[in-house]
């Protein structure tokens, strides 16, 4: 599979945006790198993986400045020790968070701007019942808690290269009565995504 016109600006795109989390000036993060026709790219917040010779050289990310080298993500993916799995829908979660979207702005949700917790983050819950994926807002125990931009950022990513559905792993050290601290890993057909968690009081 070869990148559309489309797609290759929606990289773009997504790509300046999670750019923009360390401002640019990470030069060696500035891209998305391919080694042994595998893609990569990192903000050191989420990291992507695509697969399928998807993507078949380096592409820069306008208009920040780029440099040599960069980091041994594919180790973060290899070494994933997988816990606790379940499915989601990438387009019932986008529309999840679209439907919260409103009540965004600045950074932070608006019945939090005057609060120091929770700015922008969502918290991801596994229905012990139905096992699907749920997102609240407001700190709950055992919550997988996100930045709420790099989990739209991702499934923007993923919807883009028409994946339907994506394998959530929780870390295999998750604690499910603690605060987690541990990444969580979404794999699909064409792409796999690392996202780190926010860690809340």
């Amino acid at each position: 599979m070869e990148l559309t016109d489309s797609q290759f600006k929606k990289l773009q795109t997504i790509g300046k945006r999670l750019c923009s989390t360390h401002q640019g000036v990470r030069t060696q993060l500035n891209k998305y790198h391919v080694i042994d026709n595998v893609g990569y790219f990192t903000n050191t917040h989420v990291a992507f993986k695509f697969k399928n010779g998807i993507l078949k050289e380096d592409i820069p990310v306008s208009p920040f400045e780029q440099s040599d080298g960069y980091p041994e993500v594919a180790r973060l993916f290899d070494g994933f020790p997988k816990g606790e799995e379940v499915k989601i829908s990438v387009k019932d979660l986008l529309q999840q968070i679209r439907k919260e979207r409103t009540n965004y702005k600045n950074g932070r949700w608006i019945e939090c701007l005057n609060k120091s917790i929770d700015k922008g983050l969502i918290h991801l819950v596994v229905d012990e019942q139905t096992k699907k994926v749920e997102l609240i807002k407001g700190a709950k125990q055992g919550a997988f808690n996100v930045d709420y931009k790099n989990l739209y950022e991702t499934l923007l990513m993923a919807d883009s290269l028409k994946i339907k559905e994506m394998t959530c792993y929780f870390h295999d050290g998750r604690r499910k009565d603690s605060i987690n601290i541990r990444p969580m890993l979404l794999e699909g057909e064409k792409m796999d995504a690392l996202l780190c968690p926010v860690r809340i009081a």
